[in-house]
């Protein structure tokens, strides 16, 4: 389930977000969220792991330091829009 950045607004509890986004996920049986990277936390990533579900992100860049946080955070899977991002994580690949 992808979730449009303005879905969830800023008068919104991190706990509300959490529910709202987990009701959302079971209404829709969608079983991979993807969020914009700066709306998870390591709560919300617990509670969605906990609940079975894969949780997804996108990079517009090949900062290399934002794809290691991803990664480090716990966060399943992530798409870029940089090819030069994967060179820079798997440096041995030839293209």
């Amino acid at each position: 389930m992808i979730v449009n950045k303005n879905l969830l607004e800023d008068w919104m509890t991190p706990e509300f977000v959490i529910s709202f986004l987990l009701d959302y996920m079971k209404l829709t049986q969608a079983n991979i969220l993807h969020l914009n990277l700066e709306k998870y936390t390591p709560t919300l990533i617990k509670k969605f792991h906990d609940s079975n579900y894969l949780l997804h992100t996108h990079l517009q860049s090949d900062d290399i330091q934002l794809y290691k946080k991803i990664t480090e955070f716990g966060i399943d899977q992530c798409t870029f829009d940089n090819i030069n991002l994967i060179r820079l994580i798997k440096p041995s690949l030839s293209y």
